[in-house]
């Protein structure tokens, strides 16, 4: 038997009046005649009678594997035409503009039959990692803030005590520098960490990003079972799972909705392209908001330091954003101050 015989033959019910009157012997001799002419191994010695039945069911069988081959033959053919067909349209959608493609058919574009702004709008999932590190950071949004990418040309430093406004460009105490994000998993990518726990929400994020890289540092970024965590986006990947103090649950540091939409404003002032100790400020992890309980009209106050909200209050860009939290939140005003509204 070989590899284009069908897996199978049919025994049709048109046979019993041709083999109901066989004896037990006769019908067990059909049988084995049967089987040996579809695997191909030899005739079988019959009696008259037995091989006049044989001859017949062994005619529909020659007829149906005929058929099955024909079939067979056909559809391979239609595959092949098939496959050519789809690659023809495949090199058509390459040379269509991108705005007229759908989803599905931009995302399977080769990379190098776009251009720059093509590149840009595609997906950061549809990428590989060499790609996504090549992207601008202009060019992500939101929900792509924290794949592992290189980010040497937004580096910006983070403050490491709770007191002064100082930055590293000499109007303050310089404070401990922090680089952003390398492709060099030698580096202590601190920023990155500090992003992810700062937007989870998780309290005093700035001690728990140097608990998360003191522990995995003194485990050489090591798993218990002995897996290695020697890539960037392993890296991330533990960040995000990171729990203070090994909890499942732990106490939020400020309302989900606030931190959505400050979330939101910190990454369109990256996109703008803020001066980095704005961007710092930004992350300050004692910014919160307060209702203003001089009044009952529902204020709210987003309470940051001042430098902060002399830019915030000073620039347009954020309005939509301010606009959205409001009608999430159900409150009536929020405004950003450096002022602690609450009454003593």
């Amino acid at each position: 038997m070989d590899n284009n015989t069908p897996k199978a033959f049919v025994l049709y019910h048109s046979y019993w009046p041709l083999i109901k009157d066989l004896s037990n012997e006769q019908l067990g001799l059909l049988l084995r005649a049967i089987y040996n002419h579809h695997m191909g191994d030899g005739e079988v010695r019959l009696d008259p009678v037995t091989d006049m039945a044989y001859r017949f069911i062994r005619s529909q069988m020659d007829r149906d594997t005929l058929k099955y081959e024909n079939k067979r033959a056909s559809c391979s053919l239609a595959g092949k035409a098939s496959g050519l067909k789809r690659r023809a349209s495949r090199g058509q959608r390459n040379e269509r503009p991108l705005n007229s493609l759908n989803e599905d058919e931009r995302n399977e574009r080769p990379l190098n039959s776009l251009n720059e702004d093509e590149r840009n709008e595609r997906p950061l999932n549809s990428l590989n990692e060499d790609e996504r590190n090549e992207r601008p950071l202009n060019s992500l949004n939101e929900d792509e803030r924290n794949e592992p990418r290189n980010r040497e040309d937004n580096t910006i430093d983070v403050d490491v005590d709770a007191d002064a406004d100082a930055d590293a460009d000499g109007n303050g105490p310089r404070q401990d520098y922090v680089e952003g994000c390398s492709p060099d998993i030698n580096n202590t990518d601190f920023i990155l960490y500090y992003e992810i726990l700062y937007f989870r929400n998780i309290c005093s994020p700035l001690e728990e990003t140097r608990k998360f890289i003191a522990y995995y540092t003194e485990n050489q970024w090591t798993l218990e079972r002995g897996s290695k965590l020697d890539t960037l986006s392993k890296r991330v990947g533990r960040a995000r799972k990171w729990l203070p103090n090994g909890k499942t649950e732990y106490t939020k540091r400020v309302d989900p909705r606030f931190l959505k939409m400050w979330s939101k404003i910190y990454e369109k002032a990256k996109k703008l392209s803020v001066a980095p100790n704005i961007l710092k400020l930004m992350l300050d992890e004692n910014i919160r908001i307060e209702k203003d309980t001089r009044n009952s009209y529902g204020t709210h106050h987003i309470i940051v330091k001042p430098a902060l909200s002399e830019y915030l209050n000073n620039a347009s860009e954020y309005t939509d954003i301010y606009a959205g939290y409001i009608k999430e939140a159900g409150i009536q005003e929020v405004y950003v101050t450096s002022i602690n509204h609450r009454k003593e």
